[in-house]
């Protein structure tokens, strides 16, 4: 009886309604919670089907999928002194066209894990291989 009551109390959130909370100033420690869960999955699964060759990197630092999705959002989710997550704010009220729908929220997010992601791998195989970074940088310079 406790189980199927604890089961029927579970929030559901949505991602607009978070983001909403988050540059109002007001986001619960449940909604920021959820905002990361989400983001850490899409990070993961982005990194497990994009990534295949950080295998090297993941057995040379004894790190998992799993570590390396926490570590390329932790950027997206710091906070200044006052406790306001700079980036996401900022990041929400730049996006053109305005962020008004659960979908668009959803892609916003997805393509704000996306590219912190892909930052983080490309910093990460940078590191971990020089060759690797000559040709990242001659690619940066044209």
């Amino acid at each position: 009886m406790f189980f199927v009551l604890l089961c029927c109390m579970k929030r559901t959130y949505s991602v607009l309604g978070i983001f909403q909370s988050i540059c109002e100033k007001k986001a619960s420690r449940y909604e920021v919670n959820h905002l990361i869960e989400l983001a850490h999955s899409y990070a993961y699964s982005y990194l497990k089907y994009r990534y295949k060759n950080l295998n090297k990197v993941l057995m040379a630092e004894d790190l998992t999928m799993q570590e390396l999705a926490i570590d390329s959002i932790a950027p997206l989710f710091e906070r200044d002194e006052a406790g306001i997550f700079i980036r996401l704010i900022k990041a929400f009220k730049e996006w053109d066209p305005k962020i008004e729908t659960e979908e668009i929220a959803t892609f916003f997010l997805n393509r704000l894990v996306a590219k912190s992601t892909e930052k983080y791998a490309a910093e990460l195989l940078r590191q971990s291989d020089p060759f690797f970074s000559k040709i990242l940088d001659s690619v940066n310079y044209l």
